[in-house]
């Protein structure tokens, strides 16, 4: 659902009758339901995307390590530069996930202040949705913020990498 349809359904008088207020609570719950769902498929494709890039970064990285006598050093350049390459998608891809569901996240509240305005006169119905996540020092964290964590573990290989090229060199 669009948000001119919420932005209708303010400017529109308060319903009267318990028919008006369910379509009206059924037009919440829709939309929440809309944006979990997108939530979900955004987490799963993003986890798939991840274990992918975690599985080909792992794999360069096992090639780095010299078997017998030390691989030549222009093979060890380009499979770093693999890995850096694996790297910046995995930040880039966890900066995309979480926007696209923080997003998704600002939108439920959205609905849920909208219904809350709504639902000023009557209170007979449940609230759209759970809160999501929880709020410590000031943060609301949600899961939104796995995304983060994910990036900044690249980030974490990717220092490690440098790291151990700059000691071998």
């Amino acid at each position: 659902m669009a948000n001119d349809d919420l932005a209708a359904q303010e400017a529109h008088e308060q319903p009267q009758s318990a028919s008006e207020w369910a379509e009206l609570y059924e037009i919440g719950r829709e939309h929440i339901r809309h944006e979990d769902g997108l939530v979900n498929h955004r987490t799963t494709w993003f986890l798939v995307f991840q274990g992918l890039l975690f599985t080909a970064a792992l794999n360069v990285v096992a090639n780095l390590l010299p078997k017998t006598p030390p691989l030549a050093s222009t093979y060890n350049d380009h499979l770093l530069a693999a890995v850096t390459t694996l790297g910046l998608l995995g930040i880039a891809g966890s900066l995309v996930a979480y926007l696209s569901v923080r997003a998704a996240y600002a939108k439920m509240i959205e609905v849920q202040e909208w219904w809350g305005k709504q639902c000023v006169k009557h209170d007979t119905f449940p609230v759209l949705s759970g809160t999501g996540g929880f709020t410590k020092f000031g943060h609301h964290f949600t899961a939104a913020d796995m995304f983060l964590a994910l990036g900044l573990a690249w980030a974490f290989l990717l220092a490690v990498l440098f790291h151990a090229a700059r000691c071998a060199a």
